[in-house]
C-alpha cells in the first residue's frame, strides 16, 4: 500500500503536466489564429468605435464635458472623439489601460489577453463543474470564437468569457455570479437575458445574486442619468439599433438565418455528434437512465435554454452582415452543457468494462477526440482565412483604405474634416471623418471620402458644386466648391 501511493501521486502530477501541455498547445493555436486574422484583416467598424471610446476614456477633455454638461453635444457632433452611445462601456473602459501602456500595440495586445482570459473562464468553469478542462477548453476556443467574436467587435467574447465565469459561480451556488453577469451585460447588453439561470439558484442566495446585479449596474445607470438625462438613455438606443432601424425584409431574415446557423453550429456539431455517439453507446450496453436531475445539470440546462431563446430573438431581427456574431449567446449558454455530457458519458462509457486498461483506453480517445477537433477546425480556418469574417466588410487594414489614407495625405487633406462612408476607418487613422448625416450641417463644406463597395450608414451623399473629383481604385475623395480646411 505504501509502495502505491507514490505512484498514484506520480501520476496524478504527469496527468497535470499532461493537461498543462495541452491547454498551451491550445491557446497557442488559438492566439496563433487570432493574430494571423487581425494582421491580415486587421479590426472592424464596431471593433474601432470601442477602441476609440477608449481613447476618450483617456482624454481629459472627455470628462471636462462631462462635468460641464457638454458631453452630449461632444458625442453628437463628433467635435472631439467619436462615441456611438448605444454600445455597452465595459470593452471600452477594459481597453483604456492597454491603450495607455502598449501605445499602437494595444490592440493585438488586448486581442492576447482576451484569448487568454478565454482559457482561464474555461478551466475555472471545468472547476466548477468538476470536469477536466481538457474538454471545456476545446468546446470554448473554437475557431468561431476566435474570429467572428473579436476583431469584428470584441465586445462579444469579452461578454462571453464573463459569462461562463458568472456559469461557473452560479454552479457552485455562489452570489457573486450577480456580479459577473452583471458585467457580462455591461459588455454587451444583450447578455442581459443570462440574469433568468439566477432565478434557478438556491434560495438563500438567489436575492443576493439579482441584487448583486442591480447594485453592479447601477454606477452605469448613473452616468446615463448624469450625462443624457435618462438612467436607460444607452440601452433605449441599442434596443433602437437591433430591433427599430433598419427593419429587415422576410427575404434577409431568412438568408441570415441561415447564414448564421451554418457559422455558429459548424464548430459546435462534431460535439455534438460525439455526444449523440456517446449516448447511443452507453444507453444500449446500460439501458438506465439518470434518476434524478443535479443542480449543475438544472444550471446548464437553463443557461443552454436562455442561450437559444435570446439568440433566436435576436436572429429575427439582425442582418445578414451582423447575426453570426450573435452566436456568442450559443457558445456562452451551451458550452457547460455540452462539457457536462461529454464528460459524464465518457465517465460512463469507461464503468462499463472492468479491465482498467480499457476503461483508459475509452477515456483517452475521447480526450484525444475533443482536442483532435478543436485543432484541426483551428487549422482549417486557419488555412480558410481569406474567405471571412466577411467578404464585404471592410477591415482597418484593407488596401484600399490605406491607400484612400496615403491618398489623403499626399493631397494634403490630412487635417481636413471630412465626410465618408466610413468615417470611423478614417478617425482610427487620425482623420477627422464625420458621418454623412452629418454633412448638411457643415453646409457642404468639407472634402468628402467615399469608398464605392464599402457596407455601412450612409454611403449616400449629396454631391452638390463638386469643383475636383479624384476617382481612384475603390473610393472618391471629391472637393465640394466652398470647401474648408
Amino acid at each position: 500500500m505504501a509502495d502505491s501511493m507514490p505512484t498514484k501521486k506520480q501520476n496524478n502530477t504527469i496527468g497535470k503536466y499532461i493537461t498543462a501541455t495541452f491547454l498551451l498547445i491550445l491557446l497557442i493555436s488559438s492566439v496563433a489564429l487570432l493574430l494571423h486574422l487581425y494582421y491580415q484583416q486587421g479590426v472592424y467598424w464596431d471593433f474601432i468605435t470601442h477602441y476609440m471610446y477608449s481613447k476618450a476614456l483617456i482624454n481629459s477633455y472627455f470628462y471636462k464635458s462631462m462635468l460641464n454638461g457638454t458631453l452630449p453635444q461632444a458625442i453628437q457632433y463628433e467635435g472631439n472623439f467619436y462615441i456611438e452611445p448605444f454600445r455597452a462601456p465595459l470593452m471600452s473602459m477594459l481597453m483604456a489601460p492597454f491603450d495607455l501602456v502598449f501605445a499602437q500595440h494595444a490592440i493585438p495586445a488586448y486581442l492576447v489577453f482576451e484569448a487568454v482570459f478565454l482559457l482561464l473562464s474555461a478551466i475555472y468553469l471545468a472547476h466548477s463543474m468538476k470536469v477536466s478542462s481538457l474538454i471545456v477548453a476545446p468546446i470554448l476556443m473554437m475557431p468561431y470564437v476566435m474570429v467572428y467574436l473579436t476583431v469584428l467587435n470584441g465586445a462579444e467574447m469579452l461578454s462571453l468569457i464573463l459569462i461562463v465565469f458568472a456559469a461557473a459561480l452560479a454552479m457552485r451556488g455562489k452570489w457573486q455570479s450577480g456580479v459577473l453577469m452583471a458585467l457580462a451585460a455591461l459588455a454587451k447588453y444583450s447578455s442581459i437575458a443570462f440574469v433568468l439561470p439566477l432565478l434557478f439558484m438556491p434560495k438563500g442566495t438567489r436575492r443576493k445574486s439579482i441584487a448583486a446585479v442591480f447594485l453592479t449596474t447601477a454606477p452605469w445607470l448613473i452616468a446615463n442619468f448624469f450625462i443624457f438625462g435618462n438612467p436607460i438613455y444607452s440601452y433605449e438606443s441599442a434596443i433602437t439599433q437591433v430591433f427599430v432601424s433598419p427593419p429587415p425584409s422576410q427575404v434577409s431574415m431568412h438568408a441570415a438565418l441561415a447564414t448564421s446557423i451554418s457559422i455558429v453550429f459548424y464548430d459546435l456539431l462534431p460535439f455534438i455528434i460525439l455526444i449523440a455517439i456517446l449516448a447511443l453507446f452507453v444507453y444500449s450496453k446500460h439501458h438506465r437512465m439518470p434518476k434524478a436531475i443535479s443542480y449543475k445539470y438544472k444550471i446548464a440546462i437553463t443557461f443552454c435554454a436562455v442561450s437559444l431563446l435570446a439568440w433566436f430573438a435576436l436572429a429575427i431581427h439582425a442582418s445578414i452582415n451582423t447575426l453570426p456574431r450573435w452566436g456568442y449567446l450559443i457558445y456562452a449558454g451551451s458550452a457547460p452543457l455540452l462539457s457536462l455530457l461529454i464528460y459524464d458519458l465518457m465517465r460512463s462509457a469507461s464503468k462499463l468494462y472492468k479491465n482498467y486498461a480499457v476503461r483508459r483506453t475509452i477515456t483517452y480517445a475521447i480526450y484525444s477526440t475533443v482536442l483532435l477537433i478543436s485543432l484541426v477546425l483551428t487549422f482549417i480556418a486557419y488555412i480558410q482565412m481569406g474567405q471571412y469574417p466577411f467578404g464585404a466588410f471592410m477591415g482597418s487594414k484593407s488596401q484600399i483604405l490605406l491607400d484612400a489614407v496615403q491618398q489623403v495625405n499626399s493631397l494634403g487633406l490630412g487635417s481636413c474634416n471630412f465626410i465618408s462612408n466610413a468615417w470611423p476607418y478614417l478617425r482610427f487613422y487620425g482623420i477627422a471623418a464625420h458621418n454623412p448625416n452629418y454633412y448638411n450641417s457643415t453646409m457642404y463644406k468639407y472634402p468628402i471620402l467615399i469608398f464605392d463597395s464599402f457596407i455601412g450608414s450612409g454611403n449616400e451623399v449629396t454631391a452638390i458644386n463638386i469643383t475636383k473629383v479624384y476617382n481612384l481604385s475603390g473610393f472618391q475623395i471629391m472637393i465640394p466648391k466652398n470647401s474648408i480646411c
